[in-house]
């Protein structure tokens, strides 16, 4: 059986090092205690594990997409567990690029990709569901789901409106810490 977890990352896999809300440099990450001991009893235990960020710090003019594919990097090293990370750089939802370990893509049109998962554009950004939708058919995963082989997890309302909009199990990430 698959088994898919999707992560939000800043305020649930990190924080800044700065200590300011949004990042200062494509590196002003830490860990969050405790989170990288969870991803690996989930690997270990067949999890394969997504990031999925929204990325609006593009749009709004604070960071340019360079330094945003660098962040995203950079989160691939703090985390070795992350097979990939999504995330949406505009607040239309309208793109989504996708990093891999010295890869990155950008996610074309996924104009009705199927009856379960109608991808639609302007659908990327949380609070819709579109990049764990890109996941979910890639891995040719279809509802109903239970939290033993999918879960989102994460710290904002839109991570868990996402995950309800695909009926996929959510869980805070400070009680998914605790778990």
């Amino acid at each position: 059986m698959k088994k898919i977890l999707f992560c939000d990352l800043d305020g649930t896999l990190r924080t800044t090092l700065s200590g300011e809300t949004f990042a200062k440099h494509p590196r002003d990450y830490k860990i969050i205690p405790g989170t990288a001991s969870k991803l690996n009893q989930l690997i270990t235990k067949g999890w394969k594990i997504h990031g999925i960020s929204n990325q609006g710090g593009v749009n709004a003019g604070h960071k340019s997409i360079e330094d945003c594919v660098h962040e995203m990097f950079y989160a691939m090293d703090l985390f070795p567990q992350l097979y990939s990370i999504l995330f949406c750089p505009d607040y239309e939802g309208q793109k989504c690029l996708e990093v891999q370990r010295m890869n990155i893509y950008h996610i074309k049109n996924l104009q009705n990709v199927s009856r379960e998962f109608p991808v639609l554009i302007g659908s990327y950004r949380k609070p819709k569901a579109g990049m764990l939708e890109i996941i979910l058919k890639r891995e040719n995963m279809r509802p109903p789901f239970d939290s033993d082989e999918l879960l989102m997890v994460g710290d904002r309302p839109e991570d868990e409106r996402a995950a309800n909009a695909i009926g996929a199990p959510f869980m805070w990430a400070d009680d998914w810490l605790k778990d």
